[in-house]
C-alpha cells in the first residue's frame, strides 16, 4: 500500500514539474524603427503573431502628437480600398510618449501611425510580444506529456480510493422471501370410529367360582369334572 502511494507521489511530482517548468513567459522583440512622418500621411508596420493569447507592448515616442492603432491586416487593406474603417484592437490619439499594451490571438496585424497635425513628426517605435509557450500544445510536446501523466495519476488515485471503499463496505446478504398466504385453519373433521367388520368371538368375563365348557361354552361349577350340558370333560 505504501509503495503504491509513493509511486503516485513521484508521478505527480514529475508531471507538475514538467508543466510548470515550461510554463514560463517568453518575451521577444517584434520590430523597432525610427523615422519621420509627414503631415497628412500614415505609415503601416505589418507583422505576424504566431502564438495565441500574445500580449503586444508598444513603446512610442513622437516629437508631434500622432495617432496609433492596431488592426487586422485584411480590414486595413479593405479600408484603403474604400471600405469601412477597421475594428481596432487598440487606438490612441495625440500620442507623444506612451506605452500601449494589448492581447491578440494568432494572425497578421497592421501597426498604424497617422499624422493628422500640421508638422512633420519624428518618432521612435519599439514593439515586444510576450506569451506562454505551454499554451501552444502543438509546439510543446513536454507539456502534453506532463498533463498526460497528471491525468493518469488522477484516474489511478480515483480507482484506488473506489476499490478501498468497496473492500471496507460491509457485505450484505439478501435472501428472497417465499410468499406465504394467510393462515388457513384445519377444517377436516376427524373420522368416526368404525367397528371391525369381520366376525370375532367375544368371551365375556364370568363371575368368580364358574368355569366355561370348552366344547359348548356352558357355565359350570368350578368343582365340576364333566359338562352337564354336553357331557364333555372340563379342564379344571
Amino acid at each position: 500500500m505504501k509503495s503504491k502511494t509513493l509511486i503516485y507521489i513521484i508521478l505527480i511530482s514529475i508531471g507538475v514539474s514538467i508543466v510548470f517548468a515550461n510554463a514560463q513567459i517568453t518575451t521577444s522583440m517584434l520590430f523597432s524603427d525610427s523615422d519621420s512622418l509627414s503631415s497628412g500621411y500614415w505609415v503601416r508596420y505589418q507583422y505576424e503573431v504566431s502564438q495565441s493569447d500574445t500580449t503586444v507592448r508598444v513603446d512610442l515616442d513622437s516629437s508631434e502628437p500622432i495617432d496609433f492603432g492596431i488592426c487586422d491586416k485584411d480590414e486595413m487593406e479593405d479600408w484603403q480600398d474604400g471600405g469601412s474603417e477597421p475594428s481596432w484592437y487598440v487606438y490612441r490619439t495625440n500620442v507623444t510618449l506612451n506605452t500601449i499594451s494589448v492581447t491578440v490571438n494568432r494572425g497578421t496585424y497592421d501597426f498604424v501611425l497617422i499624422n493628422w497635425g500640421a508638422s512633420t513628426s519624428y518618432y521612435d517605435i519599439t514593439t515586444y510580444e510576450s506569451y506562454d509557450p505551454s499554451s501552444s500544445f502543438g509546439n510543446n510536446i513536454y507539456t502534453i506529456i506532463g498533463i498526460g501523466i497528471a491525468i493518469f495519476v488522477i484516474i489511478g488515485i480515483a480507482a484506488f480510493v473506489r476499490s478501498r471503499r468497496r473492500r471496507e463496505a460491509p457485505v450484505q446478504y439478501q435472501t428472497q422471501a417465499t410468499q406465504v398466504g394467510p393462515y388457513q385453519p384445519f377444517t377436516q373433521q376427524p373420522s368416526e370410529y368404525q367397528p371391525p367388520t369381520s366376525e370375532q368371538t367375544v368371551f365375556e368375563a364370568k363371575p368368580k367360582g364358574l368355569q366355561i365348557c370348552p366344547n359348548c361354552g356352558a357355565d359350570e361349577e368350578i368343582s365340576a369334572k364333566f359338562c352337564t350340558n354336553c357331557g364333555g370333560k372340563l379342564d379344571n
